[in-house]
C-alpha cells in the first residue's frame, strides 16, 4: 500500500516536527498527522507513539499499522480509548506487531478487543520477549479471554513481561480470576 498523502518530505524535518515522541488525544487526525506519523516510524525517529482516544478513518489505521514491522525504535505504543475498535482494526494491529520487535509497552486500556480480538493479538505476539507491559484493562474480556491470557502466561516461561493490566473486564467471573491466579502460580516472575 503506498502512501501518498503528503509530498516527500526531508527525515530531519520530520524530526524537528516530531521528536522521539508523538502524542495526540482524543483529536481527529488528519492524513497530513498521519503521514507524518507513518514516515517517523519508517524512520525509525519515533519511540513512543500515543494516540489516546483520536479518531482515525481505517484507512490512515492502516498505514500505522503497515508501518510498524520496519519500526525498530518504537518502544511505547498507547491506542488507548477505542483506538482499536474493530475486528479488522485488532487484525491489522496483530499483524504489524507480529514482525515488530521493538514495543515494550503496549496499552489498550478501554478498546473492544473481546475474548476474539485477544486471542488474535497474543497468538501474534507469540514468543516477543522484549514486551514488558501489556493494559488489556476494561477490553470486554470474559473467563474465556482471561483464560487466553492465562494459557499465553504459561507458554512463556521466559517472559519479559512485568506488568499486566486486566482491570474493569467486569464479565469475568470469580471462577475466571481464580484461574488466571493459578496459571500465574505456575511460575509467572511475579
Amino acid at each position: 500500500m503506498a502512501m501518498d498523502i503528503v509530498s516527500d518530505t526531508d527525515y530531519e524535518l520530520i524530526d524537528s516536527m516530531l521528536g522521539e515522541t508523538v502524542q495526540h488525544s482524543e483529536k481527529i487526525l488528519t492524513r497530513k498527522d498521519v503521514s507524518y506519523i507513518v514516515k517517523g516510524l519508517k524512520a525509525n525517529i519515533i519511540k513512543a507513539l500515543s494516540l489516546r482516544g483520536c479518531r482515525i478513518s481505517n484507512r490512515d489505521y492502516a498505514f500505522i499499522a503497515g508501518a510498524l514491522p520496519s519500526c525498530s525504535s518504537l518502544a511505547l505504543l498507547n491506542l488507548n480509548l477505542g483506538v482499536v475498535c474493530n475486528p479488522e482494526r485488532v487484525r491489522r494491529l496483530a499483524e504489524g506487531l507480529k514482525r515488530n520487535h521493538s514495543v515494550a509497552t503496549l496499552h489498550l486500556h478501554d478498546t473492544p478487543l473481546g475474548d476474539r480480538g485477544v486471542q488474535t493479538l497474543l497468538h501474534a505476539i507469540g514468543r516477543r520477549t522484549q514486551l514488558t507491559s501489556l493494559d488489556l484493562g476494561r477490553c470486554s474480556l470474559t473467563d474465556r479471554g482471561i483464560a487466553t491470557v492465562a494459557e499465553h502466561l504459561s507458554q512463556e516461561p521466559e517472559t519479559t513481561l512485568r506488568h499486566l493490566c486486566l482491570s474493569s473486564n467486569h464479565d469475568v467471573t470469580e471462577l475466571g480470576w481464580a484461574r488466571l491466579a493459578t496459571a500465574l502460580s505456575g511460575g509467572f516472575p511475579w
